[in-house]
């Protein structure tokens, strides 16, 4: 007979079997979702992240406002988002795929990789400060710093120098390292060191409560403005100004603020004395490490993808690829609207040619040799936009003894039949230029006699005195003459024998 005692021990034994089997087979299941997590993001991740930026920088490139503070953020962000897809996934792809941890067997190999990484990570984390920053201004039409500044690309190398000087101070200064799955020196700050939540403040802290403070401001601005409730073109570009900011603040608390965020988790959070801990963490960061680089592949949707021009031009990109793929008719339609968008770089880049027909044609449709009609004062004026005369300028020719806007008769027949003056001004020359002064009070007198049986339209009085009041004169446009209408012979003579012009080589 088995004494019981035995029997109890037994029964304990077995019990702590059990558990170990447990906990192994646990320990084997964390293993394989950490190298099967790796195996799938670490080749699934370049595949969409290096052609989206890629796409992204080309398009926007393309685009009319590629110059302007927004695109040359939103450009830099992809390329950082390249870069740090390169230099940071290749250790995961080795890691997770040939299960090697070759940059571990270094401590300076390390070090130097967790400063660039940490770098990359930093510059693209104040990227979308910045460019939250530049869309914010946009709510302030009064303010005009985001259109004069002209200097984003020396912003952008100062921020890189920032930001790899602070993490290099973190680093050197950070005394201790450790990887919290093996014994080798690793890429964690020492939780025990201050310098772990420098980093933690540099890289998370002040970028999330820039963007916090970012969302506040929009927010009070859209309520005091009840943008978000109004109707109308500007209305709904505010409101999608504002989603944009809300989803990139959003999207970067997802994905960036995590890794940053495990390295001041408390030591006592995880048994790094035990297998199973090491194993905890390990699973808990390579997550953190996956959302980190999904950021890096998505965060330029919410800046370039929401925006109507952007998508225009990808349109424009694609469908000559596929298409097949769109509706029929959507295309042409698409593209169109496209086209005829002032934004647009099709639109900026019409040739030089068709925009010098267009101007000519205006041009001519403006002057025209019998487009010097007959006033009431008994001038001609030519009637071009630049000469055209002023209300004051008008009344100044009605004044005796002022000087007018008058030219002779053979001049006018002079400039109508393409010659040019006996003192050498050429045909281009408006009847109103500044050198010629002119006698009319002969001239407004015949005028007021000739017109002393009409009533002048607008005036209250048939009499010569109150027609010649300021008030009677009508402000109208130039009358247009009829060049089939022979010319007033006594209006014409009139003016040949009363205005004299003065100007180089005097004429009278």
């Amino acid at each position: 007979m088995v004494p019981r005692s035995l029997n109890l021990v037994q029964t304990m034994n077995s019990i702590n079997d059990t558990f170990a089997e447990d906990e192994n087979s646990q320990l084997l299941y964390i293993a394989n979702v950490n190298t099967k997590l790796l195996q799938a993001f670490s080749i699934i991740l370049p595949l969409i992240g290096m052609p989206g930026n890629t796409i992204a920088v080309y398009i926007l490139h393309r685009m009319a406002g590629k110059d302007s503070v927004s695109a040359v953020f939103i450009k830099s962000l992809c390329v950082f988002n390249m870069i740090g897809l390169i230099v940071g996934l290749p250790r995961s792809i080795a890691k997770g795929v040939y299960e090697n941890n070759f940059i571990y067997s270094y401590a300076k190999y390390c070090t130097f990789s967790q400063w660039v990484v940490c770098s990359l990570m930093s510059v693209t984390t104040w990227h979308i400060v910045l460019i939250n920053g530049c869309r914010l201004i946009t709510f302030f039409p009064s303010f005009k710093c985001a259109n004069s500044y002209v200097g984003p690309h020396a912003t952008i190398v100062l921020v890189c120098i920032a930001c790899a000087g602070s993490e290099l101070v973190v680093i050197l200064l950070g005394l201790s390292y450790f990887y919290p799955a093996y014994s080798d020196p690793g890429c964690y700050l020492s939780r025990a060191s201050l310098w772990a939540y420098i980093h933690f403040l540099i890289y998370a802290a002040l970028p999330f409560l820039a963007l916090a403070s970012f969302n506040c401001i929009l927010y009070y601005i859209t309520w005091k403005r009840e943008t978000l409730h109004s109707a109308g073109p500007e209305a709904t570009a505010k409101r999608d100004l504002y989603l944009v900011i809300v989803l990139s603040s959003a999207h970067f608390m997802m994905t960036m603020f995590p890794t940053s965020f495990f390295y001041i988790l408390p030591s006592s959070y995880f048994d790094f004395e035990s297998a199973k801990g090491k194993s905890q963490s390990m699973l808990v960061y390579n997550v953190s490490v996956v959302l980190l680089y999904s950021g890096n592949c998505t965060n330029y949707v919410f800046y370039t993808c929401l925006g109507k021009r952007f998508r225009k031009e990808l349109l424009r990109l694609v469908a000559p690829l596929c298409p097949k793929l769109c509706p029929k008719g959507y295309l042409e339609k698409a593209l169109a609207v496209s086209e005829n968008d002032p934004d647009s770089e099709h639109f900026s880049e019409k040739s030089e040619e068709s925009r010098k027909k267009s101007r000519q044609s205006s041009m001519a449709k403006a002057i025209d040799v019998e487009d010097m009609n007959w006033r009431y004062d008994g001038s001609y004026r030519y009637t071009s936009s630049k000469s055209a005369l002023t209300v004051g300028e008008f009344y100044s020719n009605l004044q005796p003894g002022r000087p007018g806007r008058l030219k002779s008769n053979d001049q006018r027949s002079s400039r109508v039949s393409g010659g040019s003056d006996s003192d050498g001004s050429s045909k281009n020359e408006w009847i109103g230029h500044r050198s010629t002064s002119v006698d009319i009070t002969d001239g407004r007198k015949n005028f007021l006699e000739e017109s002393s049986n009409k009533i002048l339209p607008g005036s209250k009085s048939s009499t010569p005195s109150d027609r010649s009041n300021r008030s009677s004169i009508p402000k109208t446009g130039p009358q247009t003459s009829d060049p089939t209408k022979p010319k007033d012979p006594h209006k014409t003579e009139s003016l040949k024998t009363n205005v004299s012009v003065k100007s180089n080589g005097s004429r009278k």
